[in-house]
């Protein structure tokens, strides 16, 4: 989730970062959100309160993988961080949703792949705001509170090692033609404790993945799921493709490790 400011005078709204889609939208109407206590539970973006607020006349049809939302667009001041102002940014109303328990700030492909016009990360870039249209992000880990999101560079103290280009899959040679931040997984494997990692894919291998900050979950291919279940004694099905393995297995000082070019990031 990311902290903003929307409208003159501003008003703080919360959105959930995404990088799997293209376009920002807020929610209007709390009633008619796919979540509506969630979204109550957070200030609500009044554009009737807004000075610099615009009115588009062009649909909103957002669909995502589990949900959609519908609505107009229209354009506003947006601002971030400290204070770095986007004006007449175009963003999406949402008047209903399905599915979708928070607007969504998302930082995917602007204008001519994810948009027909220029999107945040375009505008970011076209303003002099960043050098160029990029962006990092640190999500923390299960033991911090929050994480952080630097755009047109990123903070060398948020990691350790080396760090590689890894090509982006073009959209028309992507499994679903949709322009996503796919990249081809290369390898896949576990590290128990005081033994030799277990590779589950073969040694050429090229499976293409999306690079997406709005799913807490991996969706791995059957085959390689299949091949690591044994190494975990007590999974459990859940249906759907999900598996269980017993919490005791959070105390083992394990990894699982995921390869991308000749780079393994262990986890």
């Amino acid at each position: 989730m990311i902290t903003v400011q929307i409208g003159y005078p501003q008003q703080t709204i919360t959105l959930s970062l995404d990088i799997g889609s293209s376009d920002v939208w807020v929610n209007l109407q709390c009633s008619t959100s796919g979540w509506a206590s969630f979204c109550g539970s957070y200030p609500q973006y009044d554009p009737t309160k807004s000075a610099s607020f615009v009115p588009l006349s062009q649909a909103l049809n957002l669909k995502y993988g589990i949900g959609a939302v519908t609505g107009a667009y229209a354009t506003d001041n947006f601002v971030m961080g400290s204070g770095q102002t986007i004006k007449k940014l175009q963003f999406g109303g949402a008047s209903a949703s399905t599915r979708m328990f928070a607007g969504i700030m998302s930082v995917s492909w602007g204008l001519g792949l994810g948009t027909g016009y220029h999107n945040i990360i375009d505008q970011l870039a076209l303003r002099g705001l960043t050098k160029a249209r990029a962006f990092a992000i640190d999500l923390g880990n299960v033991d911090t509170a929050s994480g952080s999101i630097i755009f047109g560079g990123l903070d060398t103290k948020k990691y350790y090692g080396s760090l590689i280009k890894n090509p982006i899959i073009p959209f028309y040679q992507s499994p679903d033609g949709y322009p996503r931040y796919w990249i081809n997984m290369t390898y896949f494997g576990v590290t128990f404790p005081g033994e030799l990692p277990l590779n589950f894919t073969p040694l050429v291998y090229a499976k293409p993945v999306i690079v997406d900050s709005g799913s807490t979950l991996s969706y791995l291919p059957p085959s390689l799921v299949n091949a690591m279940l044994p190494y975990f004694p007590g999974w459990v099905s859940k249906g759907g493709g999900l598996y269980t393995i017993p919490c005791s297995f959070k105390n083992v000082p394990g990894t699982m490790d995921f390869g991308f070019a000749d780079k393994i990031i262990r986890i």
